[in-house]
């Protein structure tokens, strides 16, 4: 896509994309350095959270061994993000060990022991190469010009032993470099230059700054919540604990009302805009992110109305927020509805007569999904 070329704001590309698609890099099992226990379950755990604020994606690399690995699950989050209909916000996450060396934060892989600057280029990861692999994999490659790629480090920022420290940095001097990062950026880290950033204590799910993100208070996955409020919150909160200072850089371009989980509040359901297919599927397992990708497919379909106009096929999927309750949507979704669309995997089936305390031992459901599965 060339850089003249005018690009469409993602909010009138249709069909739009998903919300976020985020790649969630966790490293806990170091061979030389000291392990963090906490490091692959906050990956799992933000990736669990993006998951969970609908119409988003995720992809989870686990203690990448070398710093190939690391680049290599990179270029394949990169390859698998739809260029035709881009995410609204591009997500990395990394939990890990990470240094500072000049202005470059590096992140770390599982047998990775840099004791010279040299090493530490050959065997890390940069927050450079990180945002030039975006530029270059995703953002020069779409016609949508504003997606956000937003890079969140829970990581030590440690100089390497020896190495001089020059005072007096700003923070703009951590910046991706202007011909490595795209138009729309944010990179936050959880601790300051030369500082460390904590894993946790023994028996802590995950480490403070990732609780920090997940916090209901802070809102970050929060419905309709600001990002850049989000984002600044969480580096209060823990600059207030006063064991390690967050940084928070990004472009001057970000919409303030730029929200990580946009909660429709208009969504098809009332009499006038009826659904034309209810897709119905089991909740909170592999089917769900099965269901998202029949609906995305499904969105793309065109109705014929009179003369030569069109409309995109309008799907129910889940509930939007309420009034009305969920089960009076769910209802009228299937009472208003063309089609009704029932989605049977062999996981649908599996436990079936312990999806509620009351099932009866032999649901006659249960049995005739049974039968024809």
């Amino acid at each position: 896509m060339g850089s003249g070329q005018e690009r469409t704001p993602w909010e009138d590309w249709s069909p739009q994309g998903h919300r976020v698609h985020a790649l969630c890099i966790g490293v806990s099992d170091y061979t030389v350095l000291d392990k963090l226990p906490n490091a692959e379950k906050d990956a799992k755990s933000i990736a669990q959270c993006v998951e969970e604020s609908g119409r988003s994606k995720t992809q989870i690399v686990d203690n990448p061994v070398r710093r190939y690995d690391m680049t290599q699950g990179v270029k394949n989050f990169v390859s698998k993000v739809d260029k035709d209909r881009p995410p609204r916000i591009v997500l990395v996450f990394y939990a890990g060990h990470g240094m500072q060396h000049g202005d470059a934060i590096y992140m770390l892989p599982t047998n990775a022991n840099p004791k010279t600057p040299e090493l530490l280029k050959s065997q890390g990861m940069s927050h450079d190469e990180l945002f030039r692999m975006l530029k270059k994999g995703i953002n020069d490659k779409i016609q949508v010009g504003n997606v956000l790629y937003l890079v969140i480090f829970d990581s030590c920022r440690e100089s390497l032993e020896g190495s001089e420290v020059v005072a007096g940095y700003s923070p703009e001097i951590h910046e991706p470099l202007s011909e490595n990062r795209p138009e729309y950026w944010l990179l936050c880290t959880s601790t300051s230059r030369r500082a460390v950033a904590y894993d946790g204590n023994d028996g802590d799910l995950n480490s403070p700054f990732t609780q920090a993100l997940m916090s209901v208070e802070c809102g970050l996955f929060q419905p309709n919540v600001p990002l850049d409020q989000a984002l600044k919150l969480i580096c209060k909160r823990l600059d207030r604990l006063g064991e390690q200072k967050p940084g928070l850089m990004h472009a001057q371009n970000i919409p303030d009302s730029l929200c990580l989980h946009e909660s429709r509040r208009e969504r098809d359901t009332t009499e006038d805009k009826p659904f034309d297919v209810c897709l119905c599927y089991r909740e909170g397992g592999p089917d769900s992110a099965l269901a998202e990708s029949l609906r995305d497919k499904i969105e793309c379909c065109d109705v014929q109305l009179r003369g030569s106009e069109k409309r995109r096929l309008r799907v129910y999927l889940e509930a939007g927020p309420a009034p009305p309750a969920a089960k009076i949507q769910a209802a009228n979704a299937i009472f208003g509805s063309t089609v009704i669309l029932l989605l049977v995997s062999r996981d649908t089936l599996s436990d079936i007569n312990t999806l509620q305390e009351d099932s009866q031992a032999k649901d006659w459901l249960g049995q005739l999904l049974w039968k024809y599965e």
